[in-house]
């Protein structure tokens, strides 16, 4: 009841287990809990189009890169979208303060401001 329509990033320092309570508070408010992790290894198979980019990238030790990221969270809402889901919280996104800048694209104004709040945060860490 008090979920629908969440669309909420949660972020910290991953000593502060932000998996755990995301999960949690997902399951509370029932919606979807996106971890931007569990979507890059779901595509760390060799029948992924985006195989290649990422296992390219993680073997060098770098960041995925952020069109890879970007398609594949767009993939997924998208998904939910079409599965009727109208919420979600989001975790390991961003990253970076590019990726905080571009992700406004999400669709509702809350996320702007989730995200508007996290550049603001990520600028002051110099990421």
């Amino acid at each position: 009841m008090f979920g629908r329509g969440l669309q909420w990033i949660i972020m910290g320092d991953p000593m502060v287990r932000c998996n755990f309570y995301g999960q949690r508070l997902a399951n509370l408010l029932d919606i979807p809990y996106i971890s931007m992790g569990s979507l890059v290894r779901q595509e760390l198979s060799p029948n992924s189009s985006l195989y290649k980019k990422i296992a390219s990238a993680v073997n060098e030790g770098k960041l995925v890169p952020e069109d890879v990221i970007f398609s594949l969270l767009s993939k997924r809402l998208v998904e939910g979208y079409c599965r009727g889901e109208t919420g979600f919280i989001l975790h390991g996104i961003p990253r970076t303060a590019t990726q905080a800048e571009r992700a406004p694209i999400l669709p509702s104004s809350s996320s702007r401001n989730l995200c508007s709040l996290a550049w603001r945060y990520l600028t002051k860490l110099r990421i």
